[in-house]
């Protein structure tokens, strides 16, 4: 009986014992199951973040591709703007040469329609052969050109409608020999050209006038010319009779 009873205890101890070693058993298969599941957690996070790294890495590329091409872009547009201001600089510099040369162009026709070309000569020839040599006194003799000629055939640009006097003051201020007259406009009359004056050469002497070869019936302050006339102002001893007319 005593043997029984020790075969029982021995026996419950050991169910015990076996009872107790699967507890533990099973508790520490739950302790590593939770100890592992952090793992795979830690796994997951650790996946994802590098997903999203390379997501973040590929969308940083994508972004400076894009800036790139945006670059580009901007710089083909300022590199058409820039040609696109040259043509237009570059119209407007043409318009502005083509303007300047018509407001040229207007303005020599311009001119050419209000000025005209007169011819003038001046010549004392009857002061230097005889008679008329023969009248002048030594004073005048330095004042007479060798040739006889004060100008012979110079053309002189004038405003359109000028005068006879108009043009023989402009040929004295461009060629510098001194001129003096009496009256005005219709009356107007010239007493000296180049130092040599009316009665230097007796009582008849003094200057005539001449233009296109004709004689006018007026004075040099009423006589208006035409383009292309040839004045010619001529020294006289008696009167235009020996320069080949009369008063």
């Amino acid at each position: 009986m005593m043997k029984r009873k020790i075969l029982i205890t021995i026996i419950t101890i050991l169910v015990i014992l076996i009872v107790c070693i699967k507890i533990v058993s099973g508790f520490k298969t739950t302790v590593q199951y939770y100890e592992q599941e952090p793992e795979v957690v830690n796994k997951k996070e650790d996946i994802s973040t590098s997903k999203i790294i390379n997501q973040n890495k590929e969308e940083k590329k994508n972004n400076n591709q894009e800036n790139k091409d945006i670059k580009k872009e901007i710089k083909d547009d300022v590199k058409k703007e820039n040609k696109k201001n040259a043509n237009i600089s570059n119209k407007v510099d043409n318009n502005s040469l083509k303007k300047s040369v018509t407001n040229k162009s207007s303005s020599t026709i311009k001119k050419e329609s209000t000025n005209i070309k007169i011819s003038i000569s001046i010549d004392t020839l009857v002061l230097i052969k005889s008679p008329g040599k023969d009248k002048v006194d030594d004073n005048l003799k330095e004042f007479i050109p060798k040739n006889g000629y004060i100008l012979s055939n110079i053309d002189i640009d004038v405003k359109k409608n000028a005068s006879v006097y108009d043009v023989l003051i402009e040929a004295s201020r461009k060629y510098g020999f001194s001129v003096e007259h009496s009256g005005s406009g219709s009356n107007l009359y010239i007493q000296s050209i180049g130092n040599i004056s009316e009665f230097d050469a007796g009582s008849q002497s003094g200057w005539v006038y001449m233009v296109n070869n004709t004689f006018p019936n007026y004075g040099v302050g009423s006589y208006h010319l035409k383009n292309n006339d040839k004045i010619k102002f001529k020294y006289t001893t008696n009167r235009g009779k020996d320069v080949g007319n009369g008063y």
